[in-house]
């Protein structure tokens, strides 16, 4: 599942996804200029718990969201 932030007219988009490696999951940060970052968490209650913690951080550095596409 992807989910856009938008901020001045920028998008920045955000995944949760699984990985190879058995009940670890990535989060990954497409920044509106490209660059990427990951995190790896372990356990579905950590990615929930680190999900929204980062959704927290973007509202309060001002980007709106999430919006949903699957």
């Amino acid at each position: 599942m992807f989910y856009f932030f938008e901020k001045q007219r920028k998008y920045l988009q955000c995944e949760v996804r699984n990985t190879d490696v058995p009940d670890t999951f990535a989060i990954v940060v497409t920044e509106p200029g490209g660059k990427v970052r990951t995190q790896y968490v372990t356990g579905s209650h950590e990615v929930q718990r680190q999900w929204i913690a980062l959704q927290a951080d973007l509202t309060a550095e001002g980007w709106w969201g999430p919006d949903g596409r699957g």
